[in-house]
């Protein structure tokens, strides 16, 4: 993988993707599109109560998972293409119970679920979710609510 990612991480980088806190790609939408279906999309977001934020952060990221480690790193300024910049927050990979999947139509919604409770909602744009579904194989799968 990449050598910068496995510098970032503190070990070796199994598998990388790239994601954002929820909201993202409608609000990308909304300053993208012009005219109704960019108006439609901009009040659907800001009517959501806008974007998540991943421990204060809002906007795209990289998630790298490691043999022992799970971590959350801004998008850093790249040549050819986006490079893991600073860290927005490290885990034990032990501390990870599960990954979830959800519905969306623009991005596939997605949560890491975290041994103290703490649910991180996210979403990853549709060319990348084959890749958070192979970090979540890593996981134990969610345990089945009855």
């Amino acid at each position: 993988m990449d050598k910068k990612a496995a510098e970032r991480l503190g070990e070796d980088v199994i598998e990388m993707a790239v994601i954002q806190t929820t909201g993202t790609g409608r609000a990308m939408m909304a300053g993208s599109v012009g005219g109704l279906v960019g108006a439609v999309a901009g009040g659907i977001a800001a009517s959501s109560g806008g974007r998540d934020e991943l421990l204060g952060y809002k906007g795209r990221m990289y998630m790298l998972v490691g043999p022992t480690r799970l971590g959350f790193f801004r998008l850093g300024p790249g040549l050819l293409k986006a490079s893991v910049g600073e860290p927005l927050g490290i885990f034990s990979r032990d501390a990870v119970t599960s990954i979830t999947f959800g519905g969306g139509m623009l991005t596939a919604a997605f949560t890491v679920n975290l041994d103290d409770g703490t649910a991180l909602v996210l979403e990853a744009p549709r060319t990348e979710k084959g890749k958070v579904e192979r970090i979540a194989a890593l996981f134990p799968p969610p345990i089945p609510t009855e």
